[in-house]
């Protein structure tokens, strides 16, 4: 047994290296972003088991680059949460504006994933998004937020909101 220790780690450690070429190789060969600015790992609201019809919706919304979701070194923390029905809100930006009325907060609303602006009354640049038990909720402010108030469907103005009272 103690005669394959040595050589079990020798096989290992090449291994390792091996990987560790082969990633720095595949790197290389990736073509160079067309503008320096444009950060190569921006986040997008997008997860291994994310709704097809979802991504595809996100793909629509972004794609004429008028926007773009919040990042999170933009606001408090994440800048969007899926709900238990796989419906999504998201901090999204705005590039046409350039204060702080750039953050905008987007609901799409699962099955279809249809866009609903929310109405809020928060600092988004201050904010994060997450959840408590099955409802989506907007916290603005550190640990324990200072504001903080639920998604939900104003039948009245057929709008949803988000409004810390």
């Amino acid at each position: 047994m103690k005669n394959l220790v040595i050589p079990g780690l020798l096989l290992l450690s090449l291994v390792s290296a091996c990987q560790k070429q082969s990633a720095q190789l595949s790197s290389r060969t990736v073509a160079p972003l067309a503008s320096p600015s444009i950060a190569a790992t921006r986040e997008e609201p997008l997860w291994e088991r994310t709704p097809d019809k979802f991504r595809q919706t996100w793909a629509a919304f972004i794609k004429d680059g008028r926007f773009r979701m919040a990042q999170t070194n933009e606001v408090a923390g994440m800048p969007y949460h899926y709900g238990f029905a796989n419906e999504v809100l998201v901090i999204v930006v705005d590039q046409n504006v350039t204060d702080n009325s750039r953050f905008k907060l987007a609901f799409f609303k699962a099955p279809d994933y249809k866009l609903f602006w929310v109405d809020h009354n928060f600092n988004l640049a201050n904010s994060r998004l997450g959840n408590a038990s099955s409802v989506l909720y907007i916290y603005e402010g550190g640990e324990p937020p200072t504001r903080m108030a639920p998604l939900e469907w104003d039948a009245k103005r057929h709008k949803y909101t988000c409004l810390a009272t």
